[in-house]
Order: C-alpha cells, then sequence, then structure tokens
C-alpha cells in the first residue's frame, strides 16, 4: 500500500477521473471502465467516525439501488440532492429565527421606550 502511494497511483488513476488534489480524500462512484458517468463524494475534513458513517450511508443506498434494479448514481445524486435541500432548509430556518428574534427585541426596546416616555 505505502509503495502505491509512492508511485502515485492515486494520484494517475484520480486525474483520469478529473479530479485534483484539492478534492482528496474522496471517492468517487462510476458507473464503469467505458463510461464517464460518475459521482464524486468528498470526504475532506472528516473524522474517521464521520468517514465511517458517510460509507455505510452510501453504501446503503447503492445496494437499495441494485436491489431495486434501480441506478445507483442517480440513487446517490437524489440523496445528495435531498441533503441540500435539508440543509438549505435548516440555513432558512436559522435565519427567520434571527429576525424574529430581532424583531421581538425592537418591538420590546420600542415598547419599554414608549413606557418610560409617558
Amino acid at each position: 500500500m505505502k509503495g502505491d502511494i509512492q508511485k502515485g497511483y492515486s494520484a494517475k488513476i484520480g486525474r483520469l477521473f478529473g479530479l485534483d488534489f484539492t478534492q482528496y480524500p474522496c471517492l468517487v462512484v462510476f458507473k464503469g471502465l467505458d463510461s464517464s458517468e460518475q459521482i464524486l463524494i468528498t470526504l475532506n475534513g472528516m473524522t474517521a467516525e464521520e468517514i465511517a458513517e458517510k460509507l455505510k450511508s452510501i453504501f446503503s443506498i447503492i445496494q437499495r439501488a441494485v436491489d431495486e434494479y434501480k441506478s445507483p448514481l442517480e440513487a446517490l445524486q437524489r440523496n445528495r440532492n435531498n441533503e441540500r435541500l435539508k440543509n438549505a432548509g435548516k440555513s432558512l430556518v436559522i435565519g427567520i429565527r434571527y429576525v424574529v428574534d430581532m424583531t421581538f427585541k425592537a418591538m420590546m426596546e420600542a415598547l419599554a421606550n414608549s413606557q418610560v416616555n409617558k
């Protein structure tokens, strides 16, 4: 294994998939050797435990798609899209909470100021 790393095999294979070093570590799931269809799954910045959970999830999605005679790549892309929507929804909720909190704070300050100025 160490010899493979020193010989740069992972970099050579990565280049075949159009990857550069900024995308490592990653997992490339591809349809076949004769197809350019692929999905890149980045693992950069993740702990070993997070990577293990991510891989379990990925391989479960692939297995389910295969069992249902569906495209694993399409299943992975659907899952990715769903995750993005969930994350966008979380960001939206956080933004709405912030606006509500600031509005409530401003209203309370205005109310307090109006009581003081009476």
